[in-house]
């Protein structure tokens, strides 16, 4: 069942400056996927900006968010010595049906970059 909060496909509907939680302000849509969109936010609380993945709320979705959560808090608590290369999450939280995954912002994505450069492979330098 679509909440008012949904588009048919699921996707929580974005409102430019709404509040994710008091803590993140929505600035802007930065990217869009399968599993949601990716926003930039202000974190009021930090006091700086944070990509935030708002998931569908379609529970196959949500089922593979809370792997994806699982995963990365896994790969952190192994990690003592800072090495894997692999981004952390920050928070995690439910709002209205939508599980919200929260990192830092960093550059475009990996798609978004393959695209940029006609799809060739990465050099070993951008690797």
């Amino acid at each position: 069942q679509q909440s008012q909060w949904d588009d048919k496909d699921g996707h929580y509907i974005i409102r430019l400056g709404e509040s994710l939680i008091p803590r993140y302000k929505i600035l802007k849509i930065i990217g869009e996927g399968t599993f949601g969109k990716v926003t930039q936010c202000w974190d009021r609380e930090k006091k700086k900006y944070v990509a935030v993945k708002i998931i569908k709320s379609i529970q196959k979705y949500r089922d593979a968010a809370t792997v994806e959560i699982e995963i990365l808090r896994d790969i952190h608590r192994r990690d003592v010595h800072k090495k894997s290369g692999c981004i952390t999450l920050l928070e995690p939280f439910d709002f209205r049906g939508h599980y919200c995954l929260v990192f830092d912002l960093l550059g475009m994505s990996m798609y978004d970059f393959l695209r940029q450069n006609s799809y060739r492979p990465f050099s070993l330098h951008e690797v």
